[in-house]
């Protein structure tokens, strides 16, 4: 399980794009995206429920975070990532609300899914 913190602002809300399902990653050293993943969970931790369901996909060293409830973060947890079949860059993405190409990501961006596929 991973968090996303909404740069350094407490979400005062629930996640605001429920229905997102699929993550690609940026890596930005080599400024590309190699990999996607399925999401099964976008959460505050207040927000989830049956949080021993979850405890065991929290890794030690974010242990701390999970136990204050008011952390400010959103809890999201993945599942099947895969190597994409190249790598690609931001342009290749766009946003979902202008439909333009992403020229930049900090915690993360709602793009419109292009589906590449995996190896």
């Amino acid at each position: 399980m991973g968090l996303v913190t909404p740069s350094g602002r407490i979400p005062k809300r629930p996640f605001p794009h429920p229905d997102v399902r699929i993550g690609y990653f940026y890596d930005a050293i080599n400024k590309n995206v190699r990999f996607k993943c399925k999401i099964s969970l976008i959460e505050r931790r207040k927000d989830i429920k049956n949080k021993r369901k979850y405890i065991k996909y929290v890794p030690d060293f974010r242990l701390e975070y999970w136990s204050d409830p008011d952390f400010p973060c959103y809890w999201v947890l993945i599942k099947n990532i895969c190597e994409l079949s190249k790598a690609y860059k931001l342009k290749d993405f766009w946003r979902l609300e202008t439909g333009k190409p992403i020229r930049n990501a900090r915690n993360y961006v709602i793009i419109e899914d292009p589906n590449y596929p995996c190896l």
